[in-house]
């Protein structure tokens, strides 16, 4: 400071990230005056940086799903891309289409919850093997909630096709 100095301005570089994650703050402390100056208070002061990145996006891995009728189930994996310090649950529910819950599948309405590292996840669909010679059948299985600021990707709903394997 000159001596007709009152204020001084300083420059703090910040560096961005593309993490999503809470405010982050430091403090800024003015500490040894020289030449019989004093400070007043306040001496210190946070900084808060607010996060300026989106969540990350959640999302089936493709939209179409084939399975086999004799086949148990059939595995669909959610994708989580972009990153993130949180953990996001993920709420998931079938539909009927031509294929009916209970005679054809077993309808699903349940959660998946991905942790910071988690990139993808799988949930199951049981498939009800019949003797029945009939058209392939479909359902869907949409993503129907995200917690916190994360947000459904274009790949939802999937489709499932179950594919008849009888003879007619």
């Amino acid at each position: 400071f000159a001596p007709a100095d009152a204020n001084k301005t300083f420059l703090v570089v910040i560096t961005n990230d593309e993490l999503d994650e809470p405010t982050e703050y430091f403090t800024t402390m003015l500490s040894n005056p020289t030449n019989g100056a004093m400070i007043d208070a306040p001496a210190s002061v946070f900084v808060y940086i607010t996060n300026d990145d989106p969540g990350p996006v959640f999302q089936f891995s493709t939209s179409d799903w084939s399975i086999g009728e004799s086949e148990s189930e059939v595995n669909l994996t959610v994708t989580k891309s972009g990153s993130s310090a949180y953990s996001y649950s993920v709420s998931y529910a079938s539909s009927n289409g031509t294929a009916t819950a209970g005679s054809d599948y077993t309808a699903v309405s349940s959660s998946l919850t991905f942790s910071p590292s988690d990139t993808s996840k799988t949930l199951s669909v049981s498939v009800t093997a019949d003797t029945v010679y009939e058209a392939d059948e479909e359902f869907t299985v949409a993503i129907t909630g995200v917690s916190g600021d994360g947000t459904i990707g274009a790949l939802s709903p999937a489709t499932v096709t179950i594919q008849d394997d009888d003879t007619a």
